[in-house]
């Protein structure tokens, strides 16, 4: 199929179709759309809601370039949000373009491109490389902290002290209470190893004081674990990590504590009960129960006053750089309790007082949307928008849904990877689509390597760093250290430092990716679209007004070939691969890529030069 004169039209939240990314209120923005020359089209416009009454304004041609007219107009910002599509004429038919695409009817609000006046997500994360560590698993820094045998007895289980090369006890084995002496000066010990990797930002799993090794079953939000070395030892990491330019972000889970915790008998009014009188639980797991911010006293406690535990870590002398909230979908709802969007805006608003440019995001697995428009979560863990819909792409099952449906599996393709991703970004602002938290593994999702081929492994990390988003990497992957996937202590393998059992080819794939993605602009800031879909092969660009980045994959196993016509993104005069992963034979001509594949490969192109 050719291209037509609609797959030239183009606009998006981003510096090329935007002045002013972070406009303020009184600030006038000037919007842009480009359409290719000479294609009959009459008129364009822009509809936006000023005061709640549709407004339409005429776009005047403000110049051209290559194979593009640029047409724009100026928008005053008068509100906090500012909707808008562009209606466009052609041959007297009336056409709507919006985040969904092109139609031929008044499309919903909802798909509407969306300006944020105001706003208070922060800039450092366009620049990140996230880190995941799960701090029990990741080097032990000092032995004398280690937890000892029997130390702790929850639920029938005693603690286990682990050595090193063990495999991680299943839950019916330990009951989470295995450790393997991981903790925060053994994180501070391996800043040069994360420094030669590319990482300047640390997303770290739970480090408050709770008798499982995972910590989400906290019983002091208030201190470090003391097996983790303790308050002291994160003021020392997190001042060596700034000093070495890291980010660091703590997780917490206030939407639940653990049953030990002294809240649980002594603050009744902080939990909620059944009709026997017994404290609900998080998804009726009878060790988490679920807090009740109808309290005051509780939101004060948790993050309201200045000493809140909230804020508590954001401000010195622990100075760190935000939070990721477990279950996110969860928090502030119980049965007729629906809190959440309340809750959230609350609890942004505070944080972001002591600590504007701190990084707000949560786990959610699935649709999120409502929380994403910018009044509360700055991002989610995307593993909507790509952990699942990638990994099915790729062959893995979405086990998300395979949970819930007992083991059923959804069919996948190119063109249902791009659908549920367009799905999700079409439903919110293009700053929030950017500050999305993409991970191919975590601690509640096995590492790709435990469940798929060497060659598929290989090519997951060049989606990773394509996509609009916050790339973040999972401790281990890049040396594609094992596991199980019977239950999420498979995930959680402790880290291999021995050098002759580490896997220097996915090493040195992540660390020159991770170096690639930080010197270009266009992965961090650039457009982004599916130029190509077709079953088992798939185009992604990245994009602005003088280079792209193109990620062509195939994932058949049988000899395959593909052409890709890129007039849509632009003319360029020179195409030189950045990375190939497989067997993969190529050429560039007339702005055409032909390229053909064995079986499973990607490669990686920058086009330079715009004509």
């Amino acid at each position: 199929m050719g291209i037509c004169w609609s797959d030239g039209i183009f606009s998006d939240g981003s510096s090329t179709f935007l002045s002013n990314l972070n406009p303020k209120i009184g600030d006038k923005v000037s919007v842009k759309i480009r359409v290719f020359s000479n294609t009959g089209i009459e008129r364009i416009m822009i509809s936006t809601l000023l005061n709640g009454e549709e407004s339409v304004f005429p776009m005047l041609l403000d110049y051209s370039e290559g194979i593009f007219d640029y047409y724009s107009v100026d928008l005053y910002i008068i509100h906090y949000i500012t909707k808008y599509h562009f209606i466009l004429v052609k041959d007297d038919e009336v056409w709507i373009y919006n985040q969904r695409g092109l139609d031929q009817h008044y499309s919903l609000k909802q798909w509407q491109f969306t300006l944020i006046a105001e706003s208070t997500f922060p800039e450092w994360i366009h620049d990140a490389v996230f880190y995941q560590i799960f701090p029990d698993r990741f080097f032990n820094g000092d032995k004398k902290n280690d937890v000892n045998d029997n130390e702790y007895e929850k639920d029938g289980f005693l603690s286990k002290k682990k050595d090193w090369s063990n495999v991680p006890s299943r839950y019916y084995e330990g009951g989470s209470l295995d450790f393997f002496g991981g903790d925060l000066d053994g994180i501070l010990q391996k800043i040069h190893y994360l420094k030669d990797l590319g990482i300047n930002a640390i997303y770290l799993n739970p480090i408050f004081t709770a008798p499982s090794n995972h910590k989400y079953d906290c019983i002091d939000y208030f201190h470090v674990d003391k097996h983790f070395g303790g308050d002291e030892a994160l003021i020392r990491l997190i001042k060596a990590l700034h000093e070495n330019e890291i980010k660091i972000v703590l997780d917490i889970s206030i939407n639940h504590v653990g049953k030990l915790h002294p809240w649980c008998t002594e603050k009744p009014g902080f939990f909620y009960y059944d009709e026997n009188g017994n404290q609900e639980c998080w998804s009726g797991y009878i060790d988490l129960p679920v807090l009740n911010y109808n309290c005051e006293e509780l939101k004060n406690i948790v993050y309201r006053s200045k000493n809140s535990a909230l804020k508590k870590w954001l401000l010195p002398p622990y100075n760190a750089d935000g939070w990721r909230f477990d279950v996110g979908q969860s928090t502030g709802l119980m049965k007729e309790n629906k809190l959440d969007h309340i809750l959230w805006r609350e609890i942004r608003k505070e944080l972001k007082s002591v600590k504007p440019d701190s990084y707000l995001f949560t786990e959610h697995w699935d649709d999120c949307v409502s929380y994403l428009q910018g009044d509360m979560w700055d991002a989610s863990m995307n593993y909507y928008g790509f952990t699942r819909a990638v990994r099915k792409f790729l062959g893995d099952i979405d086990r998300f849904s395979s949970y819930k449906t007992k083991n059923a599996s959804f069919k996948s393709g190119a063109e249902i990877l791009a659908k549920e991703v367009m799905e999700l970004y079409s439903l919110i602002p293009y700053t929030v689509r950017m500050n999305l938290l993409n991970l191919i593994s975590s601690h509640d999702y096995p590492r790709i390597g435990i469940v798929a081929d060497r060659d598929i492994a290989m090519i997951v990390p060049l989606f990773l760093f394509v996509f609009p988003g916050v790339p973040c990497v999972y401790y281990g992957v890049e040396m594609n250290i094992g596991g199980y996937v019977e239950e999420d202590s498979g995930f959680r393998f402790p880290m291999e430092w021995n050098e002759d059992k580490q896997d220097k080819d996915f090493y040195n794939l992540y660390r020159f990716l991770i170096g690639y993605r930080k010197n270009s602009d266009v992965l961090k800031r650039g457009s982004f679209k599916f130029i190509y879909t077709n079953n088992d092969m798939i185009g992604i660009a990245r994009f602005d007004k003088s280079m792209c980045v193109l990620l062509i994959c195939s994932v058949s196993n049988m000899p395959s070939s593909c052409e890709i016509d890129l007039k849509s993104i632009g003319l360029y005069e020179n195409c030189d691969v950045i990375k190939q992963i497989g067997e993969c034979n190529w050429t560039y001509d007339q702005n055409t890529i032909t390229a053909s594949f064995a079986d499973k490969a990607g490669v990686l192109l920058e086009l330079k030069g715009s004509k």
